[in-house]
């Protein structure tokens, strides 16, 4: 017989969203939304690139700082 274990989240949803606006929000005061479209594609093309590096390493900090 298989056990099923349920695992929660530790937030609830709308606290969640809430967290992803903030993110969000963070990282706009850096880049808009058509920079970060140009970086995610520099990175698709160079994963390596300075500047994708830059911007990921940024977006981290974001979603860290949450």
């Amino acid at each position: 017989m298989i056990e099923i274990t349920t695992i929660e989240k530790p937030f609830s949803l709308p606290v969640e969203e809430e967290i992803n606006k903030q993110v969000r929000e963070k990282i706009a005061e850096q880049y808009d939304y058509a920079q970060e479209i140009q970086m995610l594609n520099k990175g698709m093309l160079e994963a390596n690139d300075t500047e994708y590096m830059t911007y990921k390493v940024y977006r981290q900090d974001c979603k860290d700082w949450a």
